[in-house]
């Protein structure tokens, strides 16, 4: 898969959770800023 011969195989089973996780923390800080902190000061 490019220069250090990493198989998609690898990539799928060591990094793709950790990118899952990245990608809903994100989520649940959008929504918990979102919930609490912008709509305390009248943002949105």
């Amino acid at each position: 898969m490019g220069l250090e011969k990493i198989t998609f195989g690898w990539y799928l089973r060591k990094i793709t959770w950790i990118a899952f996780v990245g990608y809903l923390a994100g989520i649940i800080c959008y929504w918990a800023l979102r919930t609490y902190v912008f709509e305390h000061i009248g943002v949105l």
